[in-house]
This record gives structure tokens, C-alpha cells and sequence, in this order.
């Protein structure tokens, strides 16, 4: 399991709410929400367009998505 913290409050940094950002990325608040507490995943494509859109650079991308919880 991953810890997404970091991406979680980029979110919030960036858009200040979940539903806010799920409607910049085009998705509901619940599938952020499930993203986010590990029940469910995203795929390369939907990888790709958060990174774009939270402007995280491909450097940085594992300190927001594969970080593993201890």
C-alpha cells in the first residue's frame, strides 16, 4: 500500500478541495476519495494527466505516488 499524503496535499494546495480537483481532472470526488485511501488505483493514462495537471514533474512523480507506508 502506498501513502499518498504527499499527493493529497498537493491537491489541496492546488485546488483547495477534492471535488474541486476531481472536476479539473474530469472525475467524481468519490474516485479521487477512493484513490487517495488505497481503494482503488490509477492507471498510466490517469497517472499522466494528474501529474500535468498538479504539475508534478516525472523527477518528482515517486515522492507523490510510490511512496510506501511504513
Amino acid at each position: 500500500m502506498y501513502d499518498l499524503s504527499k499527493l493529497h496535499g498537493r491537491i489541496i494546495e492546488k485546488f483547495g478541495t477534492q471535488k474541486a480537483f476531481a472536476e479539473a481532472v474530469g472525475c467524481t470526488q468519490t474516485h479521487v476519495s477512493h484513490i487517495l485511501n488505497g481503494k482503488a488505483y490509477l492507471d498510466q493514462r490517469e497517472t499522466t494527466a494528474w501529474m500535468d495537471i498538479l504539475d508534478i514533474s516525472a523527477n518528482d512523480a515517486g515522492a507523490y505516488f510510490l511512496t510506501l507506508k511504513i
